[in-house]
Parts: C-alpha cells; sequence; structure tokens
C-alpha cells in the first residue's frame, strides 16, 4: 500500500453482470448452447440495477410494491443484466475496496474487502467478510437463517460482517467431511486466521464427469 490509496476516497461498488447463453441459427454450431466471446453491447453501472438500498430480499419487495408498473418494468430490465451495490460511503475517508478475488458456494458469493485507515504514515485499516445471493446480491440466507451470524450469534443485518483489524486474504471455503458443518477461512496479514461458520443446506457437490481408466 502506498500513500495514493489512503489518499483515494472513491466510493467503489460489487458488480454481477449476468451472461446471456448463445443461440446459434445453425444446431451444429460447435458453440451452439454454450457461453462464448461473441460481440455483446458494452454495460455500465446504469445499464444495471442499483440495490444499494435493498440488503434483504423484504426490502427489494417492498420497493417493488411500491414503485409503479413503469418503474418496475424499467427495473427488471436492468436486473435481468445484472446488479451492483456501492460499498461503504467513504465521506472524505479512505474509500473500502475489494482486492481478492470471490468464491462461489451453493449459490452464495464470499468475497472480502479491505478499508484503509487515515494513518499516513501507516498501513492498518479493517477487513470485512460478505455473503451475498448470487441471483439477487442481497444478504445470503439458507434454512431462513443468514449465512454469515452476527458477532455473538444470531442473523446480521447486513451484506457482511467485520473481521477486525488488517488487510484479508480471499475467503477459502472447508467443509468437515466428518461433522458436515461449513466454514470460510480469511487470513490478515497480522496472521491472524479468522474461522466463519456458514450457514449452508444445499448440494454442495456433485459428479460432473468421470473417466474409467485401463
Amino acid at each position: 500500500m502506498i500513500a495514493k490509496d489512503k489518499e483515494n476516497t472513491s466510493r467503489n461498488a460489487y458488480y454481477c453482470i449476468n451472461e446471456k447463453k448463445y443461440e446459434a441459427q445453425n444446431p451444429n454450431d460447435l458453440n451452439h448452447g454454450h457461453f462464448t466471446s461473441v460481440a455483446a453491447t458494452p454495460l455500465g453501472p446504469s445499464s444495471l440495477a442499483d440495490i444499494t438500498s435493498f440488503p434483504s430480499k423484504s426490502y427489494f419487495n417492498n420497493y417493488l410494491q411500491n414503485s409503479t408498473e413503469a418503474e418496475q418494468d424499467a427495473f427488471q430490465r436492468k436486473y435481468a443484466r445484472g446488479w451492483y451495490f456501492q460499498l461503504d460511503d467513504t465521506k472524505g475517508r479512505p474509500g473500502e475496496r475489494v482486492l481478492e478475488e470471490s468464491a462461489v458456494v451453493d449459490g452464495v458469493v464470499f468475497f472480502t474487502s479491505f478499508t484503509p485507515n487515515e494513518d499516513i504514515c501507516g498501513y492498518g485499516g479493517d477487513a470485512r467478510l460478505y455473503a451475498v445471493d448470487y441471483k439477487t446480491g442481497t444478504i445470503a440466507t439458507s434454512g431462513g437463517d443468514t449465512t454469515l451470524s452476527a458477532e455473538g450469534g444470531g442473523e446480521i443485518m447486513e451484506r457482511c460482517r467485520a473481521l477486525g483489524p488488517g488487510l484479508p486474504s480471499k475467503p477459502v471455503y472447508h467443509r468437515d467431511l466428518g461433522t458436515g458443518l461449513s466454514r470460510v477461512l480469511v487470513q490478515t496479514n497480522d496472521t491472524s486466521v479468522h474461522v466463519e461458520k456458514v450457514n449452508l443446506t444445499g448440494k454442495l457437490w456433485r459428479i460432473g464427469s468421470w473417466r474409467d481408466l485401463d
């Protein structure tokens, strides 16, 4: 981290873009029914649904119920292309940013973020772990409970939970084959390893293909 990182007060966002399947006119086309790199219309934030104000499905449903039919149609057209939500408002402080890859497990997107502190001579800051529904961008839930738990237990009210000080790694998923419990591990640059129990109830693995060897 350099001094310019501390000076960056931009408000960043997390984006999800829905790819569309390419349907070739000729069924013998090798790309028929597959995702391809065919030319597409460039997308920007204005092309996607801004769901910053909808952390949970209840907020989302309330918005739709109180919108006109025209507003709903316009929103749903954008939502079909993808969505984004803004990270914390910096209010003049160094901006929260995502620095590592995401991990997707059982329809949940896990990712970490880092917010540098204002000490221009230091390297510190705070880490967060996010868990959002990959389709909706809202707080991830499983079996009626939020995927992440709040500090001390109970449900979280935001898309993330604080991990404390330090620059975080990408999240790593682990499932104990003996107990069936799922956890997400994140290490911060102070060598701390955060082990977060997560609620996941779907089919986490399946055989996609196999090959018999002689």
